[in-house]
């Protein structure tokens, strides 16, 4: 059976849209996130899943392990973004599909000016991230960008 991860799985986001119990009959569906309280939310909310407490940048898995990643919205909450992409390419197996989401710039742009104290903008997001520049960020780490669309 193929495996998929989700990074940053937070307490079960992806399968609130019916992701999980979608992609389950092809994928064993993996999930780390860093807050343990997200950990055990989802572990009851999809028990199929194989869900650990980790941080993004020492994933606890060996090479090549993985078919198929999902990064939703973690990108512009870690402090160095490259060492996620460096471990994200360590375990995920050769020409398989990595999924990134980041809030899209002129969103995050127009939040901080009409809400120029947000917590979540200015406590937990690191960056902002344009699309050329998660491009560059993801060819330089050796990927290859096959799509990209704003949503």
């Amino acid at each position: 059976m193929k495996k998929l991860l989700d990074v940053g799985c937070g307490p079960g986001t992806i399968g609130n849209v019916g992701l999980y119990e979608t992609l389950k009959k092809d994928y064993a569906i993996y999930g780390i996130d860093f807050i343990k309280s997200n950990i055990r939310s989802i572990k009851n909310r999809f028990p199929q899943g194989k869900f650990s407490q980790a941080d993004a940048i020492s994933l606890p898995f060996d090479d090549n392990y993985f078919d198929a990643i999902f990064a939703r919205h973690i990108f512009e909450h870690v402090e160095n973004p490259e060492k996620v992409l460096t471990e994200i390419k360590r375990v995920l197996k050769p020409k398989s599909l990595l999924t990134i989401a980041v809030p899209h710039e002129r969103l995050e742009q127009l939040l901080i000016k009409i809400l120029p104290h947000n917590i979540e903008i200015e406590r937990h997001h690191q960056r902002i991230f344009t699309e050329k520049g998660l491009i560059n960020l993801l060819e330089k780490k050796g990927f290859t960008v096959i799509s990209c669309r704003k949503g």
